[in-house]
């Protein structure tokens, strides 16, 4: 596509086993491209085969657990490749030609690389954009307390801190599995006696080369350094602790927003549970109309995860100089959306209302002051 740095896809056949292919994810940073015949059928990485670890690997077909991940067509406009990266977590994405085939892949950094170079990142600063305050886990906790608040928050990684708050590093479920490869040679408490791998403290996994950021700077700048050092992620730091992270998607959704493409986005369905998205969408917009008669809202953003049987929905809400996230989980989908959104409103709701707000109120009690006066002099 004209205007991106494409690089050339991996591919392998939807017959192949998953365990062939095994040695090929853990090389690459980018999705393993999917075909059926010489056409696009789905992708896979290191997440989709995380989430099928239960499976025999020897025995599954690539087809069977390959993801339906969005395409990207020739000739595609810049706002609807923003908008296809902005609502799903794929680290790139294949471009298809008329017939369905996959002729090159177009990365999330490359994306955001295309938006600097065209000076169309907003002018704004990290401080309107970031996500506050910072979800962490203290570095003396265990794995267990790792993984269960994780889970609890719908979050593959998170900021870790000491007892003054200050930022020690960050940690992944990628640490952690890494770490279960060999923990003998990485962790001091262990011996050569039994131990309980989930009792064992988080410190020695910890991620301590952390890429950090000021409050103060531009987004274009935090734009900048991400795509040279390839992160996905930047930590907000103030007197040494951690107040807020911005992500890459947060730059996709500042973008999308500019352009007024869209108020509400809704992202993460997979599967059957797409069947929902209108639900979802029509439940989304009552909150967003009725909070925006007070609020000045820019956008509303829902993303949610799956884990087994369990959904987790991340909220967030951007207003002109600042945001709120907000995230809760349920068993069911929908009831999962409207427990968040319920939190969503009653974070909102702490806030004091918009000056616009005030205004529409003064002339209310004007207007209804000025007809009890007509009504007055009737009599």
């Amino acid at each position: 596509m004209e205007g991106f740095d494409t690089i050339e896809p991996i591919t392998v056949s939807n017959r192949e086993k998953v365990s062939s292919i095994l040695n090929m994810i853990d090389k690459t940073d980018y999705p393993i491209v999917v075909l059926h015949g010489k056409k696009y059928y789905g992708v896979i990485d290191a997440r989709t085969i995380r989430q099928h670890s239960n499976i025999d690997f020897t025995k599954t077909k690539t087809g069977t657990i390959a993801e339906r991940a969005p395409r990207l067509m020739v000739g595609e406009s810049l706002d609807d490749v923003v908008k296809k990266f902005a609502g799903c977590r794929f680290k790139a994405l294949p471009v298809i030609d008329e017939n369905n085939k996959v002729i090159g892949m177009i990365s999330l950094h490359a994306l955001i690389k295309s938006l600097v170079d065209m000076n169309l990142i907003p002018s704004k600063k990290v401080a309107e954009v970031m996500s506050s305050p910072v979800i962490s886990v203290h570095i003396n906790s265990t794995i267990a307390q790792t993984i269960t608040s994780m889970k609890l928050k719908g979050l593959r990684r998170m900021v870790v801190v000491d007892d003054k708050g200050f930022l020690k590093g960050i940690i992944s479920i990628k640490d952690i599995l890494e770490f279960a490869k060999s923990p003998k040679e990485r962790h001091p408490m262990i011996s050569s006696q039994k131990y309980s791998f989930r009792t064992l403290s988080i410190e020695p996994m910890v991620n301590v080369n952390v890429e950090t950021i000021t409050a103060s700077s531009s987004l274009k700048e935090a734009a900048l350094y991400m795509y040279k050092k390839k992160l996905a992620s930047l930590i907000i730091v103030e007197r040494r602790k951690p107040i807020g992270i911005i992500t890459l998607r947060d730059l996709l959704n500042t973008y999308l927003i500019s352009r007024e493409v869209q108020k509400i986005n809704i992202s993460g369905l997979t599967g059957f549970d797409k069947n929902y998205y209108q639900d979802i969408f029509d439940m989304a917009s009552k909150y967003y109309n009725k909070l925006n008669k007070r609020f000045s809202i820019q956008n509303l953003s829902l993303h949610i995860t799956k884990h087994g049987y369990r959904y987790t929905v991340h909220a967030r809400v951007m207003f002109p100089k600042k945001s709120i996230v907000v995230s809760d989980f349920a068993w069911d989908l929908t009831e999962a959306v409207f427990k968040t959104l319920e939190s969503l409103r009653t974070a909102i709701l702490r806030l004091k209302p918009d000056n616009k707000y005030k205004i529409i109120k003064k002339k209310k009690r004007q207007r209804k002051k000025q007809s009890g006066n007509k009504k007055a002099k009737k009599k």
